[in-house]
């Protein structure tokens, strides 16, 4: 009797099922039913993760105690998901994770020549990965067979699908997305008996009558909100996101090399991915909807994700020319019963045109008539003391500062950068810019978060997702851009970002719609070593090319040579390798001062400096890294600290106590608290 293929546990999309098959083993898609995640409770200390991570590691737990988990598989299609492969390497450190091996395909979207070499790179290592699990090469030979196979399933699921797409379904959407989520977790020759079963059925079954819905948002683990909206009335026909029918889309070329063709899948991101742009799934849903006759689109934004509601703009307007009504709804991945009850009644009032939505923009225009901003909040006298000298002319340097970027940007060019993107690039090309934390910080100072919150929700933007970094956006959608803070902030020609959540890069393409600013975006590659040193941030000054994976300082690397000769087909101005050293120079002195002051105030007891002075004295030359007054705000914050500790100064007189933790300088240390003493903690 043969034995039965060891299982690998996967998480995620773009996890390659024809390459587990192929190595000999069996892919097994776990399924966050948050409905049951009281398990993961055996780990108090995933109390922050989200109720989707606690209930995928709970499963996970639960299929390593089968006692047949011979590795998990993790993929980058969600951001969340890279956060899990972080979580279970942490429980892993701390003796409490999952025994099997674990792996991690940090694939990127894209087809230029660097981002296609990095994806060859990472499948690499996953079929090396493979091999050590199974102990066995993976041939070429058995790919290709694995290739056919899930083709011929694919092909096999559509002509199902069709059942619930045809002008008289046959099949509702609980019995197609159940049926897509049982496949991801049975053998394949299985999943080919349960659809020839399922097309049998139907075949002969009478069809099903109700108001025919498309669904769009957040991806759709379970079948449980569709149940809630076919219990209303209603047959879900189709759906965009990532866990319904596209999944029967993705076929793979059989005639070519089977590594390339599974490399061809992040050429381009599939249907619902966050990685798609938001006008183009509008663009897709629209004609879906319209082939399909649907009565309604019903967008379900899940609490806790963040990237479907940004595409609520987009799809609002490309619906709106086709007469087909949109639904938004906000709920929990789980509803309760008393959940369930108010999602039934919005879709009744839906339906008897008793229930209003988000309101629209007139034509043309943004016309949201906002509240107006709040006076400056005079304080109850328990605002923090600052007593560092080096810090006190930070404000009116800024203004100053702000003052000459808005006389510069009228001439044009003008950035806005988040703060994790490559700013020096821009500082040494001589592009002024500000860092869009910066300037929310700056809205939020002066009260017009209020203001703004409402010019975005008048355009269909969400204004509790990324709300903070959303402020510039809302300055763009501002009739009256001069009436915002300090004057407001000026239109930009260039956005830039580090692609570090889901919902960041579709606010900047929203962002660079709405200004017709060139937008550089760069992708979050992911560590994908297992053993990492707890400290690596220690090795980065000095060891940065060991620290760091090859692969993905070759990737950076190309997309920064790359976004430099788009600045200069934008700006028109040329990059200069010499001024480029003198700022990083500048960058390296400037960090170096802060490295310093950090150590120093960790070692010494009581501290010098508290965070009412230290947060101010590093966030806000930050955003001035690269300058010859960055550089200096930092060593004139460390020599008042270093006298302040010669001297015996003290930020708490009184400290007794030091917590373990982290200070507001970054170092591993001993924070200061105190009993007795003036000062707040």
């Amino acid at each position: 009797m043969a034995q039965a293929p060891s299982i690998v546990a996967t998480v995620g999309i773009d996890v390659p099922a024809e390459l587990v098959r192929a190595a000999g083993l069996e892919p097994v898609r776990i399924i966050a039913d948050v409905r049951d995640w009281t398990r993961a409770a055996a780990h108090p200390s995933l109390a922050s993760q989200t109720p989707r991570t606690q209930a995928l590691i709970a499963e996970l737990m639960a299929a390593q105690a089968g006692g047949a988990l011979a590795g998990v598989a993790l993929s980058h299609g969600c951001v969340e998901d890279a956060q899990l492969f972080s979580v279970l390497r942490e429980l892993d450190r701390l003796g409490r994770g999952v025994s099997a091996p674990v792996a991690f395909l940090d694939a990127q979207y894209g087809d230029d020549v660097p981002t296609l070499a990095y994806n060859r790179a990472r499948l690499a290592q996953f079929i090396a990965w493979l091999e050590r699990v199974n102990g066995k090469p993976v041939e070429r030979g058995a790919l290709s067979v694995e290739i056919v196979r899930a083709n011929v399933q694919r092909r096999s699921l559509r002509q199902l699908l069709a059942q619930r797409a045809g002008p008289q379904p046959k099949m509702s959407g609980v019995e197609a997305l159940d049926l897509i989520a049982t496949l991801g977790s049975v053998p394949i020759a299985e999943g080919e008996r349960l659809i020839s079963q399922a097309a049998e059925r139907y075949a002969s079954a009478s069809p099903l009558d109700g108001r025919r819905v498309l669904v769009t948002g957040a991806p759709q683990e379970t079948s449980a909100l569709y149940a809630l909206i076919e219990a209303s009335g209603c047959i879900v026909v189709g759906e965009d996101h990532l866990w319904g029918g596209p999944i029967a889309e993705r076929d793979l070329d059989e005639a070519g090399d089977p590594f390339e063709s599974l490399l061809a899948r992040w050429r381009k991101p599939p249907s619902g991915s966050p990685r798609q742009s938001s006008r183009e799934r509008a663009e897709r849903l629209v004609e879906q909807a319209e082939s399909l006759g649907v009565d309604a689109v019903i967008h379900l934004r899940m609490i806790g994700e963040e990237s479907a509601p940004w595409d609520v703009h987009e799809l609002a307007r490309a619906l709106e020319p086709l007469g087909v009504p949109l639904l938004r709804l906000k709920v929990g991945a789980a509803p309760d019963a008393e959940a369930a009850e108010q999602l039934a009644a919005d879709l009744a009032d839906f339906w008897n045109g008793k229930r209003e939505d988000a309101p629209q923009p007139a034509s043309g225009a943004h016309a949201a008539t906002p509240k107006a901003p709040r006076p400056e909040a005079q304080g109850d006298g328990r605002r923090s003391r600052k007593t560092l000298a080096s810090t006190s002319d930070f404000g009116a340097w800024q203004r100053d500062w702000f003052a000459d970027v808005r006389a510069r940007a009228e001439g044009g060019p003008f950035a806005v950068v988040n703060a994790d993107a490559p700013q020096e690039i821009l500082r040494a090309m001589d592009v002024p810019y500000v860092v869009n934390q910066w300037w929310a910080s700056i809205v939020a100072a002066k009260q017009h978060g209020r203001r703004h919150n409402a010019l975005l929700r008048a355009a269909d933007y969400p204004a509790d997702v990324e709300g903070y970094s959303a402020q510039g956006l809302a300055a763009a959608l501002d009739p009256d851009p001069a009436s915002g803070a300090w004057g407001g902030l000026p239109k930009p020609d260039i956005l830039s970002l580090t692609a570090a959540s889901d919902a960041g890069t579709k606010l900047f393409e929203a962002w660079a719609r709405e200004t017709d600013a060139t937008l550089l975006s760069f992708p979050r590659t992911i560590d994908s070593r297992w053993d990492i040193p707890t400290d690596w941030w220690n090795d980065l000054p000095e060891r940065w090319e060991q620290t760091l994976e090859p692969e993905r300082l070759d990737l950076m690397t190309a997309q920064l040579s790359e976004s430099i000769a788009r600045l200069e087909a934008v700006t028109g101005r040329k990059f200069q390798m010499a001024r480029f050293l003198e700022v990083m120079n500048l960058v390296n002195e400037q960090e170096d001062y802060y490295r310093r002051t950090r150590d120093l105030i960790a070692a010494t007891t009581p501290a010098p400096a508290g965070i009412a002075d230290t947060m101010p004295a590093t966030m806000v030359p930050q955003w001035h890294r690269g300058t010859t007054w960055g550089r200096d705000a930092a060593k004139r914050f460390y020599e008042e600290v270093a006298a302040r500790a010669a001297a015996g100064e003290a930020a708490c007189p009184g400290e007794r106590v030091r917590r373990t933790g982290v200070c507001a300088l970054g170092a591993s240390a001993k924070a200061g608290s105190c009993r007795g003493g003036d000062c707040r903690r």
